[in-house]
């Protein structure tokens, strides 16, 4: 069972049958008496994104069986945010869940899911390479629903970062921004693009094209040009990025000084490469950089355990 196991931690990716595994798994460790920590913790921290019925068996397994104080310290983080992914899930009527809860989690499969307030924006999502936004598919989406926002969730798991194509939208760049444009006509509201990490760029470079009334970027980078000094994101590798067009690897903002495109970007000072990259829009009208302290990549996680991820999107 060992070596199936390790199969987890090979694959990020989330989807229906890796949420199948997490779940088995949690219950293969319930039943050791000695904890596989690495391993363990990868189920727990899963477990909680989908505020899952198994989290507190599995956390109360690890409390009993891990006496370490820099591992408990990190249980009681974990428990925090599985009690906030819980309490935004309960605002999903069970039809949703039913609906949309497999689809969200099958990567490359585009989901439009629209919202109750015609006054609120669409927000066009470009998850990460591992089909999430830190928070799962299923907890961003039932946040922004919650507050009557449309959603458009865009996937690629290609390692390509969308600069291939957007799976279920288009073949090519131009095609899937042409498609997504007559999605978001279609819908006749407002548009936000947002993006985190390795979703981050195909973002910027998505409002360049549609001119949505915000830009939201976490975490993001703003200049894959072969000749920059910036660091290149670490999980778009030089190999994936030779084999994407290059005329879609550029430097983004004297586009966004040249278009006054509004955009609202945000890194952690414990991210060097994150900071030099927003940092690279001193100066640039329209571009809100809020620089978050004592913070590393994950700048999703501290907005929405403190209730202002949603505020980030507001035009």
């Amino acid at each position: 069972m060992t070596a199936e196991l390790t199969q987890i931690t090979l694959s990020e990716y989330h989807s229906p049958q890796q949420h199948k595994d997490i779940r088995l798994a949690a219950r293969v460790f319930m039943g050791q008496p000695q904890v596989q920590r690495k391993l363990a913790y990868l189920v727990l921290v899963e477990l909680a994104k989908y505020a899952d019925p198994l989290f507190p068996d599995m956390l109360d397994y690890l409390d009993r069986h891990d006496s370490n104080p820099r591992t408990a310290a990190f249980r009681q983080t974990v428990a925090l945010e599985y009690q906030k992914v819980k309490e935004v899930l309960a605002t999903c009527p069970p039809a949703f869940l039913r609906q949309f809860e497999q689809d969200l989690l099958t990567p490359n499969k585009p989901m439009l899911m629209r919202g109750t307030d015609p006054a609120k924006p669409l927000i066009v999502v470009f998850t990460t390479m591992f089909n999430n936004f830190y928070l799962s598919n299923l907890a961003l989406s039932a946040l922004l629903l919650d507050r009557g926002y449309s959603v458009l969730l865009l996937k690629d798991s290609s390692g390509y970062q969308y600069l291939n194509g957007i799976p279920g939208l288009g073949a090519t760049w131009d095609a899937a921004i042409a498609r997504i444009g007559q999605i978001a006509g279609d819908e006749g509201r407002g548009v936000v693009v947002t993006g985190f990490s390795s979703g981050g760029y195909a973002a910027g470079l998505a409002a360049l094209a549609l001119r949505p009334q915000l830009y939201v970027g976490f975490s993001i980078s703003g200049n894959l040009s072969p000749d920059t000094d910036l660091p290149m994101p670490k999980l778009f590798t030089a190999e994936n990025r030779a084999q994407t067009p290059a005329g879609l690897r550029r430097d983004l903002v004297p586009e966004f000084r040249e278009t006054g495109q509004p955009a609202r970007l945000f890194a952690g000072t414990k991210s060097l490469t994150d900071l030099a990259h927003i940092r690279a829009f001193d100066g640039v009208a329209h571009v809100e950089q809020h620089v978050m302290d004592n913070e590393g990549h994950v700048t999703i996680r501290p907005l929405f355990m403190t209730d202002r991820l949603t505020d980030c999107f507001v035009v």
